[in-house]
């Protein structure tokens, strides 16, 4: 049987994660440190500035995240096969695969910004 308290922890940690993305995504662009490599990011970058497409998007989309998960996880405590679902599995998979992603990513940012400013 599969924890749901864990599974429910990593979804809130990515969501976690994907807002420090956005930080320090909009640190590295306004101090010249970085280059956007998301091409749909980088074109709401021209459009939108700096801060509207890193903070305010992806506060936003967070909260769109979380909303989501709430309704994802209200609807598979009430379901008791959730477990032998197929779609239950793959985004079991699709978490843990985008978290180390993140992880990574967030390391990576902390130390660029660390070598900079250092």
């Amino acid at each position: 049987m599969v924890d749901l308290s864990k599974l429910r922890r990593n979804y809130n940690l990515f969501i976690l994660l994907f807002l420090f993305d956005g930080i320090f995504t909009y640190i590295g662009l306004s101090t010249g440190i970085i280059y956007e490599l998301n091409p749909f990011v980088n074109y709401a970058i021209n459009i939108y500035g700096v801060f509207i497409s890193t903070i305010l998007l992806k506060s936003l989309f967070s909260i769109f995240l979380y909303i989501l998960g709430y309704i994802m996880f209200d609807s598979i405590d009430k379901n008791s096969n959730y477990e032998l679902n197929t779609s239950f599995k793959l985004f079991k998979f699709l978490l843990s695969v985008v978290l180390i992603f993140y992880i990574v990513l967030i390391i990576y940012e902390i130390i660029l910004l660390l070598w900079i400013l250092l």
